[in-house]
């Protein structure tokens, strides 16, 4: 009985997670992938800059 009341529980819960959803509005929808766009274009900016460090400083040693 535990286990049955344990289930039905569980599955209440999960449909009200499902019902809790709501519609974001388009401009928030438009500022998070423009917002996603920019960090990764950031991020591949500061990427680079660290191979370019790392590529200079292997050339540093070598002329050693």
């Amino acid at each position: 009985m535990k286990l049955i009341q344990k289930t039905a529980g569980g599955l209440t819960l999960s449909g009200l997670a499902v019902s809790a959803q709501a519609a974001v509005p388009e401009s928030v929808t438009n500022a998070l992938t423009a917002a996603s766009t920019d960090g990764a274009t950031v991020a591949g900016l500061v990427i680079a800059a660290i191979v370019a460090i790392f590529a200079f400083a292997l050339m540093r040693k070598a002329l050693n």
